[in-house]
């Protein structure tokens, strides 16, 4: 049964559906030899489509690990620098990328899978699911800050989706500050940003959960795989974002 082609490049475990329509988009695929770049391009799995040169094969079995990400190590499946990266953790042959991204010297759960579906629900803007950090950072938290967060504050000149702020430990003797947040969308170097805007400065960064997943019975750098039930739970936590009310 034909599919469209964006579709299929998901499937095969290469990439998110995304991430396919956008190399369609941009003429890096080629449907039997040809480049396309309509999304409504339909084929089956018995033609030759090729990804930036990548011929695409048959879905692999699906499956997608939770992954204990340790400090150093590049959220990627390939670093020109030759440095540590997370797929180099799982030792499994499958196409394996992950859904999302931490930074480099931020620690914490991480997904890695072939699914590109999942990949594609998990990653779209109007999907929010939520995340929890902990966050250890310099100077002491005030109490206007916090509400800045937790109503949303602006950032570089857009307004963010609220932050819940909970569990603020501080240490005025060290002039530091422990707390967790949770955060619904995933803004390039978002908690960084934020407490940079009052002067204060990440000194450590771990991502506790991911909606109901948790990094229970994980060791730093270990991985599970994830089982149906928690996948489907996963769905579930996945919240669409509401349009904003229409002013009267």
């Amino acid at each position: 049964m034909s599919d469209r082609v964006h579709k299929l490049i998901a499937q095969s475990g290469i990439m998110s559906r995304r991430q396919a329509e956008v190399m369609i988009a941009e003429g890096k695929v080629k449907l039997n030899g040809q480049t396309i770049t309509e999304l409504g391009t339909k084929a089956t799995f018995d033609d030759v489509i090729e990804v930036a040169g990548q011929v695409i094969e048959k879905k692999e079995e699906p499956v997608t690990y939770l992954f204990y990400k340790p400090e150093g190590v590049v959220t990627t499946t390939h670093d020109p620098e030759g440095r540590s990266k997370v797929v180099d953790y799982i030792d499994d042959a499958r196409r394996l990328y992950p859904i999302g991204r931490l930074d480099y010297d931020t620690s914490g759960l991480l997904l890695l899978t072939n699914e590109g579906e999942l990949a594609n629900l998990l990653t779209q803007p109007k999907n929010q699911i939520p995340k929890v950090y902990e966050v250890t950072f310099t100077g002491v938290l005030r109490r206007k800050t916090s509400s800045i967060f937790e109503k949303g504050m602006i950032l570089e000149k857009r307004k963010l989706q609220p932050v819940e702020v909970n569990f603020v430990k501080v240490d005025a003797k060290a002039e530091k500050t422990s707390c967790q947040l949770v955060l619904r969308e995933g803004k390039n170097h978002q908690i960084k940003k934020m407490l940079a805007e009052f002067g204060h400065e990440v000194i450590r960064l771990k991502r506790l959960r991911i909606g109901p997943l948790t990094l229970d019975g994980l060791q730093k750098g270990t991985y599970r795989v994830l089982k149906p039930f928690e996948k489907k739970q996963l769905i579930n936590a996945v919240q669409t974002k509401k349009s904003p009310h229409p002013k009267s």
